[in-house]
């Protein structure tokens, strides 16, 4: 096994045993996935020195789950919580961290 495959395998394994179940929708399309889901992040916007607080939700995703980055306005269901995708917020090619807001 190569690097790549043994960090894929440990975070497959990881998100199955220890992720949400979630749905991902991108129009039509419905993906099953396990996520992460961060509350409470302080992010700070581009271009400020400040840093702004607030009631900011981050999502991971394993990239091998759902192939490619959710795109704005992507729609991301856990449970009875529909969340929608702001904006990528990292993807170090194994997972991919999204800003997301309630609704």
């Amino acid at each position: 096994m190569s690097f790549d495959s043994d960090i894929t395998e440990s975070l497959t394994d990881l998100f199955e045993s220890a992720g949400t179940e979630a749905v991902l929708t991108r129009g039509a399309v419905d993906t099953d996935c396990h996520v992460d889901i961060i509350r409470g992040v302080a992010l700070q916007p581009d271009g400020f020195a400040a840093q702004v607080s607030g009631d900011s939700i981050i999502i991971e995703f394993l990239l091998s789950e759902i192939t490619t980055e959710p795109e704005r306005g992507n729609i991301v269901t856990v449970g009875s919580t529909v969340y929608t995708v702001d904006s990528i917020a990292e993807n170090d090619g194994y997972t991919v961290k999204v800003i997301v807001r309630k609704g």
